[in-house]
């Protein structure tokens, strides 16, 4: 007898869950294992019938949160099942689901060989089942849904469980609590249809809704209470609009939960991914192909996104509106007051002449034009980087070692080499700090990540450098040991910054860290280049100080109004206003910090050194009116992808995204999550852009994969890294301080090849990693 029964087995399952492979099981797969050993026990202790009859009892020990035991003979003909009655004593031997696998058979052969664990899908949806044999006539086994449903039911059963019903109930229903997941929440109603929790909908709390029906007029409340009285399961229907499917479970005697998600089409799963990268691409054509200016590609980009999630995603108005309004409030602060105060702070080194004393200090320590790379493109770059970014870091360094007489075009190729990896907390951390902020991730654990990620290539870059210089591997010849000290002396401190003070200071410490003891070991261990220096003006410890005094009283200030000196920083982070900007659903309040934040410290220690330095008050207000009328195209092409980004991820945009890729790539998926940012930055020459265009899709990926999410989004800020080299602003900017202009061919041509080789072995490390960092 042929039955379809109409399950479909997962893409890849031959691959993901081989029979008897436990690396596809579920990290509660535990509890499907101790259920049918207890079953094992009972039928031992009290015979097949008794033991039959306890199984098919939906209401019995072995139908549980869920979970339940099922038993076969060797033919086939199903022995107990108390989810579906009905299937008992049929003989299912010939059972196939959509494509075509006979799981019975499989299950039967699996068994034969000692048991294990079989994938398959179940009721629609993914499942993996434990099976054993228990006597030479039958086998019974026990499956558990792989699903992001099932697994917030579990958590939510796990929560009851340990706090008790009236709390639980009080979580369930918070809008932005723990069981407010994305598009998924936890429901909980009595046996009497009345709903005791609806996170979404407050306003159906405490109203009976047994006899509720769905547009095609199915009586779903019943037919869920119906399931859960058999042992729980899904229940299809329709909920605002759209199919959903929902798997609901027992909680006692008086309450039962569930939590149900939309269900697409695989037409239409690809047709909302085809809708939502064409933002994405447009930006792409507009500024790679049309070499459209960046302010007006991104409002444009901004407009399509909106009309997307009007039209296609089906998302209210206001709702679009106020997503709109909430990411250019975060656009303005601190994204574009970080920006700011950093181009000020080197907008104000150059009125006051103090970067002409520290470009002298830093020139005139030796003529080794391996060690000049080292301390110029390397360290002074790194600083410069960490204090302002946006193209300072290459601009500067590579100006200079032209005027040294270095060859301009590998001047330009060794400055974009060596801004790679202080760009990930450039700009005093504004591209982690906002990464943080879009995915509501800690931003001292998010900063450990990404410098636990680069270290390896922070140590290794330096050598490259004096490669590059030579352009030989003799190069390294001499000056091995100071190159790797250069590396390590900005690796750990980076680390350590990271580790305990989150995102402002790991690469304003390691890059100062590197040219100190780069400096220290030159001027110890190569003395005869520091001699041979043509010495340029003299400078004294006082002009060097001062010239070092705005950078000094920044990191003073960040250090102290940091969570380290915790006093000042709960007293400087109670200054704040929090407004709830956006409307929708998953709405929370927008907090904005005034004092406690890194662009308003960099303001004020900026004004303080001017004043130091001679500046008068005017002169100070005049390059700060400055500063921002030269940066105001760039602060309204923050606003519009910030603004894009809320917007693509309220609607739904982004997790259409990444529900395809996860299709597509499985758990393989962490091997090109680096070169998704290599892909932001080189579209929008900004490590902040590409975090805020693609890390949110990073951290939703992960949460479909199992994956940590933290290991992800640190992933697109280090691949966002080795992007930094082959952006074409990146490479306008080192062509135009170079005086190179229309040798931006030439250059790109050559940082690709390290672009790719940076991107490949990175995204080799992140998969490695993400096989033992588990969300």
């Amino acid at each position: 007898m042929a039955v379809s029964l109409g399950l479909a087995a997962p893409a890849g399952a031959a691959e993901e869950g081989a029979p008897g492979d436990p690396s596809a099981l579920p990290d509660k797969g535990g509890n499907c294992v101790a259920l049918v050993d207890k079953a094992l026990a009972y039928l031992k202790a009290n015979g097949r019938e008794k033991a039959l009859a306890a199984f098919n009892s939906p209401g019995g020990e072995f139908v549980k949160d869920g979970l339940y035991v099922f038993a076969y003979d060797f033919y086939g003909v199903n022995k107990a099942l108390a989810t579906n009655p009905a299937l008992v004593g049929t003989n299912l031997i010939d059972a196939k689901d959509a494509e075509g696998r006979e799981f019975i058979k499989d299950m039967i052969g699996l068994v034969r060989k000692g048991g294990g664990w079989y994938d398959y899908i179940w009721e629609g949806h993914e499942k993996t089942s434990y099976v054993v044999k228990a006597d030479d006539n039958l086998w019974i086994g026990c499956g558990e849904y792989k699903n992001e449903a099932v697994t917030l039911v579990e958590k939510a059963l796990a929560y009851i469980k340990a706090v008790g019903k009236e709390k639980a109930l009080a979580e369930f229903n918070k809008p932005t609590g723990a069981f407010v997941d994305r598009g998924l929440y936890i429901f909980a109603y009595d046996y009497n249809g009345v709903n005791k929790s609806l996170a979404t909908h407050h306003e159906l709390v405490g109203k009976e809704l047994l006899d509720m029906k769905d547009p095609d007029g199915k009586p779903f409340i019943r037919e869920m209470i119906a399931t859960v009285s058999k042992g729980g399961g899904w229940v299809d229907y329709k909920w605002d609009g759209y199919e959903k499917s929902s798997y609901v479970v027992r909680v006692d005697d008086d309450l039962w939960i569930g939590c149900g998600e939309f269900r697409h089409s695989a037409a239409k799963m690809y047709g909302l991914f085809g809708l939502a990268i064409i933002p994405i691409v447009w930006l792409m054509i507009s500024l790679g192909v049309l070499k459209m200016p960046a302010h007006v590609a991104t409002l444009l980009s901004l407009g399509i996104t909106v009309a997307l999630a009007l039209a296609a995603f089906h998302m209210p108005l206001l709702w679009a509106l106020t997503a709109t309004l909430e990411g250019a409030a975060l656009g303005v602060w601190p994204i574009v007051l970080v920006i700011v105060a950093a181009i000020f702070t080197y907008n104000m080194a150059l009125h006051t002449k103090s970067m002409d004393t520290i470009k002298t200090m830093l020139a005139n320590i030796t003529t080794d034009r391996r060690i000049q790379v080292l301390i110029l493109a390397w360290g002074f770059g790194g600083f410069l980087e960490a204090v302002a970014g946006y193209g300072t870091a290459v601009a500067i360094p590579a100006s200079i070692l032209a005027a040294l007489g270095c060859d301009p075009l590998f001047a330009a190729l060794i400055c974009l080499t060596a801004n790679t990896v202080p760009t990930a907390f450039g700009a005093i951390g504004i591209p982690v700090l906002t990464l943080a902020q879009l995915t509501n991730l800690d931003v001292n654990i998010l900063s450990y990540q990404i410098a636990l990620q680069l270290t390896l290539f922070i140590v290794i870059i330096p050598m490259l450098l004096v490669v590059l210089t030579t352009r030989s591997l003799k190069g390294l010849k001499g000056v091995v040991g100071i190159s790797l000290a250069s590396g390590a002396a900005f690796a750990i401190p980076e680390m350590l910054a990271a580790r305990f003070l989150g995102a402002e200071l790991p690469a304003l410490a390691g890059s100062v860290c590197s040219m100190a003891v780069t400096i220290f070991i030159a001027k110890k261990f190569y003395k005869q280049e520091g001699a041979e220096a043509q010495a340029g003006p003299s400078i004294t410890l006082k002009q060097g100080i001062l010239a070092w005094l705005p950078y000094i009283l920044v990191l003073a200030f960040i250090v102290g109004s940091s969570p380290v000196v915790e006093p000042v920083y709960k007293a400087l982070a109670a200054v704040k206003t929090s407004v709830t900007i956006y409307q929708g659903k998953g709405a929370a309040p927008f907090v904005f910090k005034w004092i406690a934040t890194p662009g308003t410290l960099i303001i004020i220690a900026t004004v303080i050194a001017g004043l130091i330095q001679g500046a008068r008050i005017a002169e100070i207000v005049s390059v700060f009116f400055m500063t921002v009328k030269k940066l105001s195209k760039s602060a309204f092409t923050v606003l519009c992808i910030v603004s894009m980004s809320k917007v693509m991820a309220y609607s739904g945009m982004i997790s259409a995204i990444a529900v395809v890729l996860v299709k597509v790539t499985g758990q393989f998926f962490p091997i090109i999550s680096p070169m998704i940012g290599a892909l932001g930055t080189f579209v929008t020459g900004s490590d902040t852009s590409a975090n805020v265009l693609f890390g949110k899709l990073q951290v939703e990926v992960a949460s479909k994969t199992g994956v940590d999410p933290y290991w992800l989004a640190a992933a697109n800020t280090a691949g966002a890294t080795g992007g930094k080299m082959i952006s074409p602003q990146s490479i306008a900017v080192a062509t135009a301080a170079t005086g190179l202009v229309g040798s931006e061919g030439k250059i790109l041509n050559q940082t690709l090849k390290y672009c790719i080789v940076y991107v490949a072995f990175l995204g080799v490390f992140v998969y490695l990693g993400s096989l033992f960092l588990k969300g």
